[in-house]
């Protein structure tokens, strides 16, 4: 029987060609390329419900151990949300870190595939109203934490407008042309995912949605690529900062309008839970536009800490969040 296109590999040594470049085979099988994702579809098709946590729980042990580039940075962001703690227990915690997010990829796997397996409830649905009630375009601040590819698409409808998800590049080629080919089925009236590709136009067609009234929702709790950081002092963290996107205060001061926290946590199995923060905005009061941006960006990380404070279990952030602020040498 021939084995489903996931499944096969090339000759070996040989490697793919996407669209007009080529890309080395190994590539397919590192923790960013697309095999691994090419293989959990077919899983999520094919598994029997009962032995799915044992797949689970065996990919999540072979990707904590094999992956120290990956385990090492969410263990020092756990030991400065946690500095009581030893570095054992900041482990432990670290591999937790893991165990939910091959659960909440899996989820989102499972939509992909057109499963409706996800119930939700809302946390600050005040909140969420009051914004809702405005006639306005907006900004909707959120982080990596608990299942943003599941929690837009389905959530987008509650908004009454179209919601754009601004989705950083896939570090993989292969894997990019896959997940594009996904999110453009899922496509609809109320929602659409937006890469931010190279072509430096993409800031300009989401100023064009915020002023034609719809959403933008937007990751600022990490930096990737060539993204601009913005360094934001931790208030709750004497000597410490964060840095995190510049592009969506920019984007709320220049189209003046409001942001929303809201973030997406899993509860349980395929149980989520949104947790909506009141609103804020990003405005001048003088005609220093980078101050603006720094309070605007101080008021994030303030809303944000807390959250993932609470929710560590849940904020999959791969790389070094954290920064030790250097000390000033004396003249």
């Amino acid at each position: 029987m021939k084995e489903p296109d996931a499944l096969q590999a090339p000759a070996q040594g040989a490697p793919d060609v996407v669209g007009d470049i080529d890309v080395p085979v190994i590539k397919k099988f590192s923790i960013y390329g697309d095999f691994w994702t090419r293989i959990q579809a077919v899983a999520v098709r094919q598994c029997p419900f009962f032995i799915e946590p044992i797949l689970l729980a065996f990919y999540t042990v072979f990707f904590f151990i094999l992956c120290p580039g990956t385990r090492k940075p969410v263990i020092d962001n756990l030991s400065v949300l946690f500095p009581e703690s030893s570095r054992f227990i900041n482990t432990l915690r670290a591999f937790r870190v893991f165990w939910s997010f091959a659960n909440s990829i899996t989820d989102a796997a499972h939509c992909r595939e057109g499963a409706n397996i996800i119930d939700w409830e809302i946390e600050g649905d005040e909140h969420f109203q009051e914004f809702i009630s405005s006639n306005n375009g907006a900004i909707v601040l959120t982080a990596h934490m608990g299942n943003y590819d599941v929690a837009a698409p389905m959530f987008a409808s509650k908004f009454g407008k179209k919601l754009n998800a601004v989705r950083a590049p896939e570090r993989d080629l292969m894997r990019q042309r896959y997940m594009q080919e996904k999110f453009s089925a899922e496509a609809s009236d109320d929602y659409e995912v937006r890469y931010n590709a190279d072509d430096k136009f993409l800031g300009i067609d989401l100023a064009r949605s915020l002023m034609n009234g719809e959403y933008v929702a937007i990751q600022g709790d990490r930096v990737l690529f060539d993204v601009s950081p913005l360094k934001v002092p931790v208030k709750a963290l004497p000597g410490m900062h964060m840095n995190i996107p510049k592009g969506p205060f920019v984007l709320a001061l220049t189209s003046k309008v409001a942001i929303l926290p809201l973030f997406a946590v899993r509860l349980g199995r395929r149980r989520y839970r949104i947790v909506v923060l009141p609103e804020f905005r990003c405005e001048r009061s003088s005609r220093d536009y980078e101050q603006a941006i720094e309070a605007a960006a101080s008021q994030w990380v303030d809303s944000l800490l807390p959250v993932i404070r609470q929710y560590w279990f849940q904020w999959y952030v791969f790389e070094l969040a954290f920064f030790k602020d250097l000390a000033v040498s004396p003249q």
